[in-house]
């Protein structure tokens, strides 16, 4: 079974984690896809066929980006704009029905910030329910977030390569079901 990572960074080679992150991934070409769409669409024209060719050909699909604003990058939301339409994911397409979909986000803040009773007042999972939404309009099977916190202070190499290893291992559960 396939993996493909999409990963939506403006500025990947400023976010650490990311970096690690898709690093870390690349080395284990055995494991996923590596696809990244601010590196493959600097420009934002998105080519559409390639992208849901790319879908197709995974049965998992993991998106990684950083949390903005409670959302994610642009870019993501234009991919979704193009690639998701009707006839190909939804409303007499089902080329992604049945797949499994995993988000893996970083975020700026604490983890008590993604909190019932905290400044942001909910969880990272309920933030991320309208993507959930789009799984579940497509037919495919939400499996998880993997998720780091309070990523603007993180200045020790030992704690990335943790998660990165932790992130590996996420990947691997995802292919597991």
């Amino acid at each position: 079974m396939s993996t493909l990572v999409i990963i939506a960074h403006p500025d990947i080679q400023e976010g650490d984690v990311n970096q690690v992150w898709k690093k870390t991934l690349e080395d284990r070409s055995d494991l996923v896809t590596v696809h990244d769409l601010y590196q493959t669409y600097p420009d934002g024209n998105i080519d559409v066929e390639h992208e849901q060719a790319l879908l197709q050909k995974h049965d998992y699909i993991i998106f990684q980006y950083p949390m903005f604003w409670m959302s994610y990058p642009p870019l993501l939301q234009q991919w979704f704009d193009e690639v998701y339409t009707h006839g190909f994911a939804f409303d007499g397409g089902d080329a992604l029905k049945g797949k499994h979909f995993a988000l893996a986000i970083s975020c700026g803040q604490t983890k008590a910030h993604y909190k019932e009773d905290g400044p942001i007042g909910y969880t990272i999972d309920e933030i991320c329910n309208p993507l959930k939404g789009v799984v579940n309009l497509i037919g495919g099977h939400f499996f998880g977030i993997h998720a780091i916190y309070q990523t603007d202070d993180i200045d020790n190499f030992a704690t990335l390569a943790e998660n990165a290893d932790e992130y590996v291992a996420f990947v691997e559960r995802l292919q597991k079901q």
